[in-house]
Order: structure tokens, then sequence, then C-alpha cells
């Protein structure tokens, strides 16, 4: 009895754990004051499953964080923030965290 409630445990949280991913890839560009951004997140209803925050650091100094209920497709999260004023040297990175589970992260340096 203990072994088949286990079981059922495990397959419980592993079908969770299949269903909730965090994004595959994050793709930055920048010009002229414009930030881009790409999160790569296959999910079978975006409204439900989707890209829940954005967060977006200069040098290492969070300067925006973006909040969404929804994402753009079923395929990806697409974002576009205006940052004035960002100098050449500068290290752009892009945190994007699943409502459901996990995150990931892309880099850019401005050329």
């Amino acid at each position: 009895m203990k072994k088949g409630i286990v079981l059922v445990v495990f397959f419980s949280i592993f079908s969770i754990s299949l269903m909730a991913h965090p994004p595959k890839s994050v793709t930055v560009t920048y010009n002229e004051g414009k930030l881009k951004i790409v999160a790569v997140h296959k999910v079978q209803d975006p409204t439900t499953h989707y890209i829940k925050t954005i967060t977006i650091s200069v040098d290492g100094k969070v300067v925006k964080e973006l909040a969404y209920t929804s994402q753009t497709s079923a395929e990806e999260q697409n974002v576009e923030a205006s940052l004035p004023d960002i100098k050449a040297g500068s290290t752009i990175k892009v945190k994007a965290s699943c409502n459901r589970f996990g995150s990931g992260s892309g880099e850019l340096k401005v050329q």
C-alpha cells in the first residue's frame, strides 16, 4: 500500500513538472533606445501558462520590472521596452520568469 501511494505522489509531481517549464531561450536586442525581448516559451494555453515577469537590469542594477497576466502567443512572449541613455559598453540582462516554474535569461553588451 505504501509503495502505491509513493508511486502516485511521484507520478503526480513528475507530470506537473512536465507541464511547467522555464523559457527555452531569451533573446535580447537593443537599438536606438529600444530594447526588444523574445522569450521562447511554448505553451498550450497562453492565458493560464505564461511568462509572468520580465526583469531588466543594466550593469547589475534593476531598471524595469514588467508583469503580465498572459503571453503574447502560444510560442513566445514578445516585449519592447524603452531604455534611453544606455551607453556603449553597458551590459543589459533580462530575466523572464514563468508563472508556474522556472526562469531563463539573456544578456547583451551594448555596442
